[in-house]
Protein backbone atom coordinates (compact mmCIF):
# COMPACT_ATOMS: atom_id res chain seq x y z
CA UNK A 1 0.00 0.00 0.00
CA UNK A 2 1.10 3.55 -0.77
CA UNK A 3 -0.30 6.66 0.92
CA UNK A 4 -0.22 10.21 -0.42
CA UNK A 5 -1.32 13.56 0.99
CA UNK A 6 -2.33 16.53 -1.14
CA UNK A 7 -3.19 20.20 -1.15
CA UNK A 8 -6.93 19.45 -1.42
CA UNK A 9 -6.96 18.12 2.15
CA UNK A 10 -7.35 14.46 1.23
CA UNK A 11 -5.20 11.40 1.78
CA UNK A 12 -5.27 8.73 -0.87
CA UNK A 13 -4.40 5.06 -0.43
CA UNK A 14 -3.09 3.19 -3.46
CA UNK A 15 -2.67 -0.45 -4.43
CA UNK A 16 0.95 -0.60 -5.53
CA UNK A 17 0.47 -3.79 -7.53
CA UNK A 18 -2.32 -2.44 -9.74
CA UNK A 19 -1.60 1.29 -9.44
CA UNK A 20 -5.23 1.95 -8.58
CA UNK A 21 -6.63 4.12 -5.82
CA UNK A 22 -8.23 2.02 -3.10
CA UNK A 23 -9.51 4.69 -0.72
CA UNK A 24 -9.71 8.45 -0.04
CA UNK A 25 -9.50 9.68 3.54
CA UNK A 26 -11.14 12.99 4.34
CA UNK A 27 -11.17 14.98 7.54
CA UNK A 28 -9.49 18.25 6.79
CA UNK A 29 -10.60 21.17 4.68
CA UNK A 30 -7.00 22.34 4.33
CA UNK A 31 -3.85 21.03 2.72
CA UNK A 32 -2.15 17.91 4.07
CA UNK A 33 1.48 18.90 4.18
CA UNK A 34 2.95 15.74 5.73
CA UNK A 35 2.10 12.09 6.29
CA UNK A 36 4.01 9.27 7.98
CA UNK A 37 3.37 5.54 8.25
CA UNK A 38 4.14 3.75 11.52
CA UNK A 39 6.91 1.13 11.32
CA UNK A 40 4.41 -1.74 11.64
CA UNK A 41 2.15 -0.26 8.95
CA UNK A 42 -0.90 -0.22 11.22
CA UNK A 43 -1.17 3.54 11.72
CA UNK A 44 -0.92 6.56 9.44
CA UNK A 45 -0.28 10.04 10.81
CA UNK A 46 -1.16 13.15 8.83
CA UNK A 47 -0.68 16.84 9.44
CA UNK A 48 -2.90 19.58 8.07
CA UNK A 49 -1.91 23.21 7.83
CA UNK A 50 -4.14 26.19 7.11
CA UNK A 51 -2.42 28.79 4.90
CA UNK A 52 -2.29 32.28 6.36
CA UNK A 53 -4.16 33.61 3.33
CA UNK A 54 -7.51 32.50 1.94
CA UNK A 55 -7.93 31.68 -1.76
CA UNK A 56 -9.19 35.28 -2.06
CA UNK A 57 -5.79 36.44 -0.71
CA UNK A 58 -7.28 37.60 2.59
CA UNK A 59 -5.80 36.96 6.04
CA UNK A 60 -7.66 34.13 7.75
CA UNK A 61 -9.52 34.74 10.99
CA UNK A 62 -7.47 33.50 13.94
CA UNK A 63 -8.94 30.48 15.70
CA UNK A 64 -10.57 29.15 12.52
CA UNK A 65 -7.59 27.15 11.32
CA UNK A 66 -7.39 23.40 10.88
CA UNK A 67 -3.81 22.92 12.04
CA UNK A 68 -4.24 19.35 13.24
CA UNK A 69 -2.46 16.03 13.46
CA UNK A 70 -4.64 13.01 12.75
CA UNK A 71 -4.07 9.31 13.28
CA UNK A 72 -5.70 6.78 10.94
CA UNK A 73 -5.98 3.02 11.42
CA UNK A 74 -4.57 1.05 8.52
CA UNK A 75 -5.66 -0.51 6.25
CA UNK A 76 -9.27 0.40 7.09
CA UNK A 77 -8.64 4.15 6.93
CA UNK A 78 -10.70 4.76 10.09
CA UNK A 79 -9.92 8.03 11.86
CA UNK A 80 -8.66 7.10 15.33
CA UNK A 81 -7.69 10.44 16.86
CA UNK A 82 -7.40 14.15 16.05
CA UNK A 83 -4.96 16.46 17.84
CA UNK A 84 -6.17 20.01 17.08
CA UNK A 85 -3.89 23.03 17.00
CA UNK A 86 -0.79 20.87 16.99
CA UNK A 87 0.91 21.88 13.79
CA UNK A 88 2.46 24.96 12.30
CA UNK A 89 5.23 25.91 9.91
CA UNK A 90 7.37 23.11 8.62
CA UNK A 91 6.39 20.18 6.47
CA UNK A 92 7.42 17.05 8.28
CA UNK A 93 6.32 14.58 10.94
CA UNK A 94 8.07 11.32 11.74
CA UNK A 95 7.41 8.17 13.76
CA UNK A 96 10.11 6.83 16.04
CA UNK A 97 11.39 3.38 15.00
CA UNK A 98 9.41 1.71 17.80
CA UNK A 99 6.24 3.56 16.74
CA UNK A 100 5.63 5.02 20.20
CA UNK A 101 6.53 8.65 19.44
CA UNK A 102 5.67 11.14 16.72
CA UNK A 103 7.97 14.10 16.17
CA UNK A 104 6.38 17.31 14.93
CA UNK A 105 7.66 20.82 14.40
CA UNK A 106 5.64 24.00 14.51
CA UNK A 107 3.95 26.15 17.11
CA UNK A 108 0.86 24.71 18.80
CA UNK A 109 -2.10 26.83 19.98
CA UNK A 110 -4.95 26.41 22.44
CA UNK A 111 -8.33 25.36 20.93
CA UNK A 112 -9.46 28.99 20.67
CA UNK A 113 -6.32 29.84 18.71
CA UNK A 114 -5.45 32.69 21.05
CA UNK A 115 -2.63 31.29 23.20
CA UNK A 116 0.52 29.37 22.40
CA UNK A 117 0.74 25.99 24.12
CA UNK A 118 3.30 25.85 26.98
CA UNK A 119 5.20 23.05 25.25
CA UNK A 120 5.66 25.22 22.17
CA UNK A 121 6.99 28.02 24.34
CA UNK A 122 9.38 25.53 25.92
CA UNK A 123 10.65 24.14 22.62
CA UNK A 124 11.08 27.56 21.00
CA UNK A 125 10.87 28.39 17.28
CA UNK A 126 13.55 25.88 16.26
CA UNK A 127 12.49 23.08 18.56
CA UNK A 128 10.44 19.92 18.16
CA UNK A 129 7.66 18.30 20.17
CA UNK A 130 7.62 14.56 20.79
CA UNK A 131 4.05 13.29 21.02
CA UNK A 132 3.05 9.97 22.58
CA UNK A 133 1.15 8.11 19.89
CA UNK A 134 -1.01 6.18 22.35
CA UNK A 135 -2.31 9.22 24.23
CA UNK A 136 -1.58 12.20 21.98
CA UNK A 137 0.08 14.03 24.85
CA UNK A 138 3.46 15.74 24.63
CA UNK A 139 6.12 13.55 26.22
CA UNK A 140 8.99 15.98 25.74
CA UNK A 141 9.73 19.32 24.15
CA UNK A 142 13.14 19.41 22.46
CA UNK A 143 14.20 23.06 22.60
CA UNK A 144 16.45 24.64 20.02
CA UNK A 145 19.06 27.30 20.78
CA UNK A 146 16.59 30.15 20.13
CA UNK A 147 14.34 30.13 23.17
CA UNK A 148 11.75 32.80 22.37
CA UNK A 149 9.15 32.32 19.65
CA UNK A 150 8.37 36.04 19.78
CA UNK A 151 11.89 37.28 19.07
CA UNK A 152 12.45 39.19 15.81
CA UNK A 153 13.46 36.75 13.11
CA UNK A 154 12.07 33.76 15.01
CA UNK A 155 10.17 32.64 11.92
CA UNK A 156 13.42 32.09 10.00
CA UNK A 157 14.63 29.76 12.75
CA UNK A 158 11.69 27.35 12.61
CA UNK A 159 12.07 23.65 11.97
CA UNK A 160 11.13 22.55 8.46
CA UNK A 161 11.82 18.77 8.48
CA UNK A 162 12.56 15.99 10.97
CA UNK A 163 13.94 12.44 11.00
CA UNK A 164 14.74 9.81 13.64
CA UNK A 165 17.93 7.76 13.55
CA UNK A 166 17.31 4.03 12.89
CA UNK A 167 17.89 3.17 16.57
CA UNK A 168 15.59 5.99 17.71
CA UNK A 169 18.25 7.57 19.91
CA UNK A 170 18.71 10.73 17.85
CA UNK A 171 16.35 13.17 16.16
CA UNK A 172 17.55 15.47 13.41
CA UNK A 173 15.76 18.62 12.27
CA UNK A 174 16.47 21.04 9.44
CA UNK A 175 15.49 24.68 9.84
CA UNK A 176 14.44 27.53 7.58
CA UNK A 177 17.75 29.33 8.16
CA UNK A 178 19.85 26.35 7.05
CA UNK A 179 20.78 24.99 10.48
CA UNK A 180 20.65 21.32 11.46
CA UNK A 181 19.63 20.56 15.04
CA UNK A 182 20.32 17.09 16.43
CA UNK A 183 19.00 15.97 19.81
CA UNK A 184 19.51 13.00 22.09
CA UNK A 185 15.90 11.84 22.34
CA UNK A 186 16.14 10.42 25.87
CA UNK A 187 17.84 13.44 27.46
CA UNK A 188 16.86 16.29 25.14
CA UNK A 189 20.51 17.31 24.81
CA UNK A 190 21.11 19.41 21.70
CA UNK A 191 24.07 19.57 19.40
CA UNK A 192 23.94 21.85 16.39
CA UNK A 193 25.35 21.43 12.90
CA UNK A 194 25.56 23.95 10.08
CA UNK A 195 25.12 23.40 6.37
CA UNK A 196 27.67 25.97 5.36
CA UNK A 197 27.12 28.46 2.56
CA UNK A 198 26.86 28.43 -1.18
CA UNK A 199 30.33 29.27 -2.56
CA UNK A 200 28.84 31.51 -5.25
CA UNK A 201 26.10 33.43 -3.45
CA UNK A 202 27.51 33.22 0.07
CA UNK A 203 24.04 32.39 1.39
CA UNK A 204 22.76 29.45 3.39
CA UNK A 205 19.55 27.78 2.31
CA UNK A 206 16.41 26.29 3.82
CA UNK A 207 16.86 22.64 4.76
CA UNK A 208 14.03 20.96 2.88
CA UNK A 209 14.74 17.37 3.88
CA UNK A 210 16.84 15.23 6.24
CA UNK A 211 17.41 11.47 6.41
CA UNK A 212 19.65 9.04 8.30
CA UNK A 213 21.39 6.19 6.52
CA UNK A 214 20.05 2.72 7.47
CA UNK A 215 23.15 2.02 9.58
CA UNK A 216 22.75 5.35 11.38
CA UNK A 217 26.31 6.45 10.62
CA UNK A 218 25.47 9.19 8.09
CA UNK A 219 22.97 12.01 7.89
CA UNK A 220 21.99 13.54 4.57
CA UNK A 221 20.48 17.01 4.19
CA UNK A 222 18.90 18.54 1.11
CA UNK A 223 18.59 22.23 0.30
CA UNK A 224 17.44 24.17 -2.75
CA UNK A 225 20.40 26.55 -2.30
CA UNK A 226 23.40 24.61 -0.98
CA UNK A 227 22.50 21.20 -2.39
CA UNK A 228 22.89 17.74 -0.84
CA UNK A 229 25.35 17.20 1.99
CA UNK A 230 26.49 14.09 3.84
CA UNK A 231 27.43 14.32 7.51
CA UNK A 232 29.23 11.88 9.81
CA UNK A 233 26.87 11.36 12.74
CA UNK A 234 29.57 10.40 15.24
CA UNK A 235 31.74 13.47 14.61
CA UNK A 236 29.15 15.94 13.21
CA UNK A 237 31.63 16.61 10.40
CA UNK A 238 30.65 17.34 6.80
CA UNK A 239 32.04 14.46 4.73
CA UNK A 240 30.79 15.24 1.22
CA UNK A 241 28.75 17.63 -0.89
CA UNK A 242 27.13 15.83 -3.81
CA UNK A 243 27.65 17.40 -7.22
CA UNK A 244 26.35 16.39 -10.62
CA UNK A 245 29.61 16.99 -12.47
CA UNK A 246 33.24 16.60 -11.54
CA UNK A 247 34.68 19.52 -13.49
CA UNK A 248 34.92 23.05 -12.10
CA UNK A 249 32.62 24.73 -11.22
CA UNK A 250 30.43 21.94 -9.79
CA UNK A 251 26.66 21.94 -10.04
CA UNK A 252 24.73 21.68 -6.77
CA UNK A 253 21.39 19.84 -7.15
CA UNK A 254 18.48 21.73 -5.62
CA UNK A 255 17.02 18.98 -3.47
CA UNK A 256 13.49 18.95 -2.07
CA UNK A 257 13.45 15.32 -0.92
CA UNK A 258 15.92 12.53 -0.15
CA UNK A 259 15.64 8.85 0.78
CA UNK A 260 18.07 5.99 1.34
CA UNK A 261 17.35 2.54 -0.05
CA UNK A 262 16.83 -0.07 2.72
CA UNK A 263 20.29 -1.55 2.15
CA UNK A 264 21.90 1.90 2.19
CA UNK A 265 23.58 1.43 -1.18
CA UNK A 266 21.50 4.09 -2.98
CA UNK A 267 20.44 7.61 -2.14
CA UNK A 268 17.56 9.09 -4.13
CA UNK A 269 17.06 12.85 -4.34
CA UNK A 270 14.04 14.68 -5.75
CA UNK A 271 14.99 17.92 -7.46
CA UNK A 272 13.31 21.17 -8.41
CA UNK A 273 13.59 20.49 -12.14
CA UNK A 274 11.40 17.38 -11.93
CA UNK A 275 14.24 14.86 -12.04
CA UNK A 276 15.36 12.26 -9.50
CA UNK A 277 19.05 11.55 -9.04
CA UNK A 278 20.27 8.17 -7.81
CA UNK A 279 23.62 8.21 -6.02
CA UNK A 280 25.90 5.28 -5.20
CA UNK A 281 26.62 5.21 -1.49
CA UNK A 282 28.83 5.73 0.39
CA UNK A 283 31.02 7.25 -2.34
CA UNK A 284 28.32 9.68 -3.44
CA UNK A 285 28.80 9.20 -7.18
CA UNK A 286 25.87 9.98 -9.47
CA UNK A 287 24.60 6.68 -10.90
CA UNK A 288 21.44 7.61 -12.80
CA UNK A 289 18.92 10.38 -13.38
CA UNK A 290 15.21 9.53 -13.64
CA UNK A 291 13.00 11.83 -15.71
CA UNK A 292 9.21 11.87 -15.73
CA UNK A 293 7.89 14.64 -13.49
CA UNK A 294 7.16 18.05 -14.95
CA UNK A 295 7.76 20.02 -11.76
CA UNK A 296 9.37 19.85 -8.31
CA UNK A 297 9.71 16.32 -6.87
CA UNK A 298 8.57 17.08 -3.34
CA UNK A 299 8.61 13.59 -1.81
CA UNK A 300 10.23 10.21 -2.45
CA UNK A 301 10.26 6.88 -0.62
CA UNK A 302 11.61 3.38 -1.21
CA UNK A 303 9.46 0.30 -0.67
CA UNK A 304 10.57 -1.86 2.30
CA UNK A 305 12.21 -4.39 -0.05
CA UNK A 306 13.95 -1.64 -2.03
CA UNK A 307 12.55 -2.81 -5.36
CA UNK A 308 10.34 0.24 -5.93
CA UNK A 309 10.79 3.97 -5.54
CA UNK A 310 7.73 6.18 -5.21
CA UNK A 311 7.85 9.88 -6.04
CA UNK A 312 5.33 12.70 -5.79
CA UNK A 313 5.55 16.06 -7.46
CA UNK A 314 4.06 19.50 -7.79
CA UNK A 315 2.73 18.28 -11.15
CA UNK A 316 0.04 16.39 -9.14
CA UNK A 317 1.33 12.98 -10.13
CA UNK A 318 2.71 9.99 -8.25
CA UNK A 319 5.17 7.75 -10.06
CA UNK A 320 6.53 4.31 -9.25
CA UNK A 321 10.02 3.43 -10.45
CA UNK A 322 11.33 -0.13 -10.56
CA UNK A 323 14.85 -0.29 -9.21
CA UNK A 324 17.43 -2.38 -11.09
CA UNK A 325 20.06 -4.54 -9.49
Amino acid sequence: MLASGSFDGTIKLWDVTTGTQSQTLTGSSELVDSIAMSPDGKLLASRSVTPMLTPENKIREQGKEDNAIRFWDMPTGTLRKTLPNHSGNGNSIAFSPDGQLLASSGVGYTPDGQQILPTSVESGPDGVELLEVATGSVRRALPGPHKSITDPGAYEKQVNCVAFSPDGKLLAAGTLDGTINVWDVSTGTLRQWYTGTDPVTGHSGIIETVAFSPDGKALVTGSIVVGIKLWDVATAKLTKTLTTITIHPPTFPSAWSVAFSPDGKLLASGLDDGTIDLWDMPMGNLKQTLRGHESIVSCIAFSPDGKLLASGGFDKTIKLWRMGK
